[in-house]
């Protein structure tokens, strides 16, 4: 048998103390309802609505979960090809080579930047450093082309220079172009 002592008592009566208090928590707004009868069968109609509530709320969560992952699947199709980042980052390059030509530019520079962790931790994004030269139509032609491309790309930096002021048609652009892959399960 244990011995209680003074200090025991007290944290023995602080402990049953807590425990009436978290029941008079947990169920108080339902303990006046425990009179009669009809009090109770009101509760138990009142605890099923809330129970119907939450099922109806967790099946409009189900659909909206299903609508998302049909969503990312037919998003997961623009992502960038490749089994490594290096990889991506040569798919990015046949895309910006393929849009460059098309507009009659041609990129004097190309550099892979570190790729980095996404907001959601499945994607990892391949960022591109490119320079070229063209006159402001074509440069517009060519960011039209970058966002609207069939893969998953965007534009995180621009820079623009004229080359020469007194003819004013070249203009010196600098973007960072980054895409998106799917982060496959070995890697870190």
């Amino acid at each position: 048998m244990i011995e209680l002592n003074r200090e025991r008592k007290v944290i023995l009566g602080i402990g049953v103390l807590l425990l009436v208090l978290g029941g008079i928590y947990r169920f108080g707004p339902a303990m006046p309802d425990f009179g009669t009868g009809k009090d109770e069968i009101d509760l138990k109609k009142r605890v099923l609505a809330k129970y119907r509530q939450r099922l109806n709320t967790r099946n409009q969560l189900d659909e909206r979960l299903l609508a998302l992952s049909r969503i990312l699947e037919r998003e997961k199709s623009r992502f960038l090809t490749g089994e490594t980042e290096a990889l991506a980052a040569v798919d990015i390059q046949n895309t910006l080579n393929t849009i460059t030509r098309k507009n009659n530019v041609e990129i004097s520079s190309l550099q892979v930047l570190k790729a980095g962790e996404f907001t959601p931790p499945f994607i990892v994004s391949i960022p591109v450093q490119f320079v070229l030269q063209a006159t402001v139509e074509q440069l517009n032609e060519i960011l039209y082309n970058i966002e609207s491309s069939s893969k998953m790309l965007r534009i995180v930096f621009l820079r623009c220079q004229v080359v020469n002021r007194k003819a004013g048609e070249k203009i010196q652009a600098t973007l960072t172009v980054e895409g998106f892959m799917e982060k496959k399960a070995g890697d870190k």
